[in-house]
């Protein structure tokens, strides 16, 4: 897995960025393949930071996550083609 920076879009109270390289190096140190879950994905910065190396599933209650998720991942699978 490497690391990858991700552009911070929303300002969000429960933001992961400026503890997104602890939580990266952490996974790196317990990952040995499969998917990795973000339980409270919000903004979704750390699926963006690792998501193009490993199977993501994002979780969040706020109906703005899914929405927000969608359009810049499914938009980054469509353009990838």
């Amino acid at each position: 897995m490497e690391d990858a920076k991700f552009e911070h879009y929303i300002k969000y109270m429960g933001t992961k960025t400026k503890l997104m390289d602890l939580v990266v190096e952490q996974i790196h140190a317990v990952y040995d393949g499969g998917g990795v879950c973000d339980l409270f994905a919000g903004s979704c910065s750390l699926s963006g930071v690792i998501g193009r190396e490993v199977k993501m599933f994002s979780n969040d209650i706020q109906s703005y996550s899914t929405a927000f998720a969608d359009g810049l991942f499914y938009s980054q699978i469509r353009s990838s083609f």
